[in-house]
């Protein structure tokens, strides 16, 4: 199944000052549209997905609070930055990690799934 993700990014300043990035997940087939990574102790922001984390995390804090997992994940994410560089920097890899995580997942897919007919035969 083809992975696709649509993602919309708002940047803004906020009060303090902070420079705030909200990314969420609009639209996704053949991926959970769950793809950010919380901790489940403090409920912050820790990452974006890796195919791994897909499989190993539930996308609610009680399932992973149930389960005693470190992480949960969820379809959004909002941080707040102390510079505008940094700030800058870290929307830009966000996106970069999700583009790495669709190709990652769709390469693992075509590379697995599939089926394929086999004969064997006595000599």
């Amino acid at each position: 199944m083809p992975v696709h993700v649509e993602v919309h990014q708002d940047r803004t300043t906020v009060a303090g000052p902070a420079y705030r990035v909200a990314t969420s997940v609009t639209y996704a087939t053949g991926i959970s549209t769950s793809i950010f990574v919380y901790d489940t102790t403090t409920g912050l922001f820790s990452h974006c997905s890796t195919v791994w984390d897909l499989e190993a995390y539930p996308d609610t804090r009680a399932a992973a609070q149930a389960a005693l997992l470190p992480y949960y994940r969820q379809p959004s994410a909002t941080v707040d930055y102390t510079t505008v560089d940094v700030a800058t920097e870290a929307a830009a890899y966000i996106l970069a990690r999700i583009d790495s995580l669709v190709t990652v997942l769709s390469d693992t897919q075509v590379g697995f799934e599939g089926s394929d007919d086999y004969t064997y035969e006595d000599a």
